[in-house]
Parts: C-alpha cells; structure tokens; sequence
C-alpha cells in the first residue's frame, strides 16, 4: 500500500496467496488421508475408510477456518495509515 496499491489490490493478493497455499495443503491432506485409511480400516467401527461425506466436511472446514485466518488479517492490514508503517519500520 505504501507504494501505491489500493486497501482493495492488496486484500486480495492476501486472500489469493492465502487460498493457495490452503488449496495445496488440503490436496495433500485429502492425500494423506486416503493412505492413512486404509491403514485404519481394521480399527473403524461403522463407517468406511473411503468415507467421502466425513473427508469433505473435514476438508470444508479446514478450507473455512484457513480463509478466516487469512481474511482477518488481512482486513486489519488494509486499514493502517502507509506512513505510519514506514515511520515505525
């Protein structure tokens, strides 16, 4: 912001960057999750290994409350006065 970009451009780098790294950590994690059921199959009582509805609420979740550490942030960012951060820099 201090050299030039908008509250708006600048959330949204935030957010876009955020939901990368979410996106590809979810994907190894729905990976990981896969293996480490198949291992787990003989322990599971009443549901399957390849539970989709468990996996995707799991994955919805984590993808939310991933979105919400980042946007908060972010929102606060867009509010501090550029000169202010610089002096104190």
């Amino acid at each position: 912001m201090a050299l030039g970009a908008s509250g708006g451009r600048t959330l949204g780098l935030v957010v876009q960057n955020s939901l990368l790294l979410i996106t590809i950590g979810a994907a190894f994690g729905l990976a990981a999750a896969v293996v480490m059921a198949r291992w787990m199959a003989g322990i599971l009582y009443g549901i399957g290994p390849f539970d989709l509805p468990s996996f995707s609420l799991a994955a919805l979740v984590l993808v939310v409350a991933g979105m919400l550490a980042s946007l908060l942030p972010a929102l606060r960012a867009t509010r501090v006065d550029p000169m202010v951060a610089l002096r104190e820099q």
